[in-house]
């Protein structure tokens, strides 16, 4: 309780200065907090759930099917992220008919893309055989097939609708984004359930064809309402659409995208390299140890996710001031973070009998050695969040690349060598590159601001 209350404190006394910004960081923070709080619930139900509607071994190819379908969203080429800080660019600036073209211009690129991607992928997917990318029995075929073919055409559908989130953080409304995922989250949980009890679940294909449906109906709502509503000056129309734009969001776009693909094999490779050198099964271990060991991540990304595009307008501004007492204060709420991951490893075994009992055996090293993964990840991602917003990310496009092709060597011979823990041991020694890189490149950009130089560090 004085742990939280601390927090509480930090939050609402050690943000709040008075500054527009701030407040509304603030009031998305709280909102974030107590979805986040309902959703992190939910994920919790949804374990023992997936337990009995599917044994191990498909619960296990599922995740690994997800880890790999969701590889797809990176083939936006940066769009999203690209568009987010032109828009709040414009925005600060007042500018709503570039922020209505912008917004229409990017619609269209996105959807144009993955329209592209579903009729690519269904002119190869009866020539491939999806069972064996995911290492899974072959009495399954048929039915890793299907839920392939399905997921993949669910998931472009989803990521067209998804440039609305984008839109919802350039405009700092990030708290709506967590409502989006809160009522699709519950909506799926309760249908599942449903289908469970009455006997339909018998494969992945209901469980998936569910999970990626119901974001779908869920976002496209909350898209019509606020276009109609609240966003109806900046709302996307195919008569507003400006190729004179797309240079604008790809140029900064495309070095999102790229940086998204490292990301992709440094941060979603896991499941697929563990499911490969191990074996179906061990993903299971690992991903319920991640869903736990990840909520402190997720915790402190509700708090630094408002900061992105606050920093863009405060950039945008020149209010450096305010960029740089925020950092500090981030930096603050860190240090909380970490005493609360302690005490997250040494309640863990407690948690995880009560909440899996002994479906799956659960090793404590597993979960120390996640844990510091995440708090490395935390801790560079407060300068990012700065980095990002100010759009000079040349550097952490070179540091990305290079932390890729370092990884994907170093996880799969330390795989081989010590299972599960030497995956996790090599995230841990690549991470601590951007720990020490970013930082610096954060101190120069802010602290040499009135004489930014052509350097890497400024790009």
């Amino acid at each position: 309780m004085v742990f939280i209350n601390k927090i509480r404190i930090l939050l609402y006394r050690k943000f709040y200065s008075g500054n527009h910004r701030t407040t509304l960081a603030q009031k998305a923070i709280v909102r974030m907090f107590i979805n986040k709080g309902a959703s992190i619930v939910l994920s919790m139900l949804y374990v023992p759930l997936f337990l009995s509607c599917l044994d191990t071994t498909r619960y296990g190819i599922w995740i690994t099917i997800m880890s790999f379908v969701n590889w797809l969203g990176f083939f936006d080429i940066g769009i999203g992220q690209g568009m987010r800080n032109l828009l709040a660019k414009s925005v600060a600036e007042g500018d709503y008919l570039s922020s209505r073209k912008i917004i229409s211009t990017a619609y269209i690129a996105i959807a144009t893309i993955f329209i592209s991607i579903i009729i690519i992928f269904s002119i190869l997917y009866p020539h491939i055989n999806w069972y064996k990318i995911v290492n899974a029995p072959d009495n399954m075929r048929n039915e890793i097939n299907l839920i392939i073919f399905i997921s993949i055409l669910l998931i472009c559908i989803n990521f067209i609708f998804n440039l609305f989130k984008s839109i919802l953080f350039a405009l700092q409304k990030p708290q709506v984004t967590s409502n989006i995922a809160l009522w699709s989250q519950a909506a799926s949980l309760l249908v599942i359930y449903i289908f469970y009890l009455i006997g339909r679940i018998k494969s992945l294909v209901p469980i998936g064809t569910i999970l990626l449906s119901i974001p779908i109906i869920i976002i496209l709502i909350y898209t019509i309402c606020y276009f109609k509503s609240e966003f109806k000056l900046i709302s996307p129309k195919i008569n507003y659409f400006d190729k004179s734009f797309i240079k604008s969001i790809l140029s900064l776009g495309g070095s999102f995208f790229i940086i998204q693909i490292a990301n992709l094999f440094l941060f979603q490779s896991n499941n697929l390299i563990i499911s490969n050198i191990i074996n179906p099964e061990a993903v299971s271990e690992y991903y319920v140890v991640n869903k736990y060991s990840s909520l402190l991540f997720l915790a402190f990304s509700i708090i630094t996710t408002p900061f992105w595009s606050a920093t863009t307008e405060a950039y945008t501004k020149k209010d450096f001031k305010w960029i740089y007492e925020t950092k500090n204060k981030l930096l603050k709420i860190f240090g909380l973070f970490v005493v609360l991951g302690a005490i997250m490893i040494c309640i863990s075994p407690i948690f995880f009998r009560l909440w899996i009992g002994d479906k799956i055996k659960i090793e404590l090293l597993t979960v120390i050695l996640l844990t510091i993964y995440y708090l490395l990840q935390m801790f560079s991602n407060i300068y990012l969040s700065f980095i990002n917003g100010i759009g000079k990310i040349k550097l952490q496009l070179l540091v990305t690349i290079f932390l890729a092709a370092l990884y994907i060597p170093i996880s799969i011979f330390s795989g081989k060598a010590f299972g599960v823990l030497g995956i996790i041991i090599a995230g841990i020694i690549v991470l601590c590159i951007p720990c020490i890189v970013y930082p610096i490149q954060y101190n120069k950009l802010i602290h040499s601001h009135t004489n930014i130089s052509k350097s890497i560090w400024y790009e």
